[in-house]
């Protein structure tokens, strides 16, 4: 794979953002907010250490909106300085947010997209705890065309293309094995047909083609994909179904072929929301999985297509890996008119190509209820369990986590959020071997400092 340098993409993603803006009748929303949070832990965020610890942070937020006939764009981004007053963790300045960018250069015909994201991440399920010396940074810069190609006036041919790269910070904790993560840089490039059976109803077809590669690694990692796809969109019913197979290729070792699928469905009945993914693919493991829902929303480019989807934990593991994930959400309002609850449930089986002993899979849950109390007063709470089975050792790790916060809008620009909960770790593995229980309580206050809007429509 020919490299494409970050300073190429900034910059092909600059100037897209600068043609944009050009008209002077465009309009941008942007709001600049202050945030400050104290929470006191007995175990310093379950690090295995059995120590107490106050952690401070205080940050800044900015977002930025706008949207009109050529251009669609949305950043949300947030920089918080964190401080340890025991020193579970090191100090540290913290970035995180994502940014979205949609021009439309012939309108319904061609558009380029572009997508940012930063987010604070684990390296490892089987090595990190919860701890900020434990976590990496990791930022993805994506960006690529988007050509819609009317055949029939129920045809239509839809080509796509895309550059990423993943940019992986060290963690601080030095002694993880996983320490180590390389950058990625991946290729990708799809056609698919999508028929029209009527005005709620789409079949579609299509090739996908990926190649990755990792810093200081010699081989590049390809992946082929096939499917075929229904969708349906009803008022109050919206599902889907693609299948196909996957195949991921390296040098000097044997191709790998599995089946591919991926389903999506979302019931609304009066106060109550249902929907449900399930998905089995081939990936690499820095990539996460790629998002391939091909449903009427295509029609409207949106960065989703730029394989957003579950990122990995385990992103330092070289080589492909096989996921199936599924999902099920359920909220409702039904049982009055002051209160909101709902559950998750989600599974994920990661069967790695290169390393089997890293084989593992995660089931977790969470139930939540929500109260309003008064106008400005809500009542928050939420229980979950998460397990996770490394499969070659037969260990475990069990985490548990009960909470109930109060969020009260003092004012329409000042949010003060208090609380606390429960959160208890049986680990089998290391370096957090053993049981840890672990009381906190936290205080959170955010302040909009600035709301105001540029330009006009």
């Amino acid at each position: 794979m020919n490299n494409l340098s970050s300073r190429s993409i900034i910059a092909t993603i600059f100037s897209g953002c600068l043609t944009a803006l050009a008209p002077p009748i465009s309009a941008m929303d942007y709001s600049v907010s202050l945030s400050a949070d104290n929470q006191y832990d007995t175990d310093g965020g379950l690090n295995g250490r059995d120590q107490e610890e106050l952690e401070s942070s205080i940050g800044l937020g900015l977002n930025i909106s706008q949207d009109n006939q050529r251009l669609d764009f949305m950043g949300n981004y947030s920089l918080n300085y964190l401080n340890f007053d025991n020193n579970t963790s090191s100090d540290r300045s913290q970035i995180t947010g994502n940014s979205d960018f949609v021009l439309s250069v012939i309108e319904q015909r061609f558009d380029w997209l572009a997508a940012h994201n930063i987010t604070e991440t684990s390296p490892s399920r089987r090595e990190a705890n919860n701890t900020a010396d434990d976590q990496e940074r990791r930022q993805q810069l994506t960006t690529g065309p988007f050509v819609t190609l009317p055949i029939t006036g129920v045809d239509q041919l839809i080509l796509s293309a895309e550059y990423s790269e993943i940019f992986f910070s060290k963690p601080k904790n030095t002694n993880l094995q996983t320490a180590e993560n390389d950058d990625t840089q991946s290729l990708l490039g799809s056609i698919n047909w999508e028929h029209a059976l009527s005005e709620i109803t789409d079949i579609t077809a299509g090739y996908q083609y990926q190649e990755s590669e990792r810093d200081d690694r010699e081989q590049n990692l390809e992946f082929h994909r096939y499917f075929i796809g229904f969708s349906r969109s009803l008022r109050n019913l919206n599902y889907s179904l693609s299948v196909g197979s996957n195949t991921s290729e390296q040098e000097g070792q044997s191709s790998n072929r599995g089946l591919f699928y991926q389903a999506d469905i979302s019931k609304q009945s009066g106060a109550n929301t249902f929907s449900a993914s399930a998905s089995r693919q081939l990936t690499e493991s820095s990539l996460g999985l790629n998002s391939l829902r091909f449903d009427s929303e295509l029609r409207t480019p949106d960065t989703s297509q730029l394989g957003a989807g579950q990122t990995l934990d385990n992103s330092t593991i070289d080589g492909a890996v096989e996921i199936t994930f599924l999902s099920m959400d359920y909220t409702s309002t039904a049982l009055c008119k002051l209160c909101s609850y709902g559950a998750e449930l989600s599974y994920v089986d990661s069967d790695y190509e290169n390393e089997a002993s890293e084989d593992d899979v995660v089931n977790a849950a969470r139930l939540f209820f929500n109260y309003r109390l008064s106008t400005r007063l809500t009542a928050e709470f939420q229980t979950g369990i998460e397990n996770t089975e490394f499969l070659t050792t037969d260990q475990t790790d069990d985490r548990s986590d009960t909470s109930l916060y109060f969020s009260w809008n003092a004012s329409p620009r000042l949010n003060i959020r208090a609380g606390g909960g429960y959160a208890q770790e049986d680990s089998e593995t290391a370096p957090s071997n053993g049981s840890y229980d672990n009381y906190y309580a936290s205080i959170s206050f955010d302040y909009q400092l600035i709301t105001s809007r540029l330009g006009k429509n």
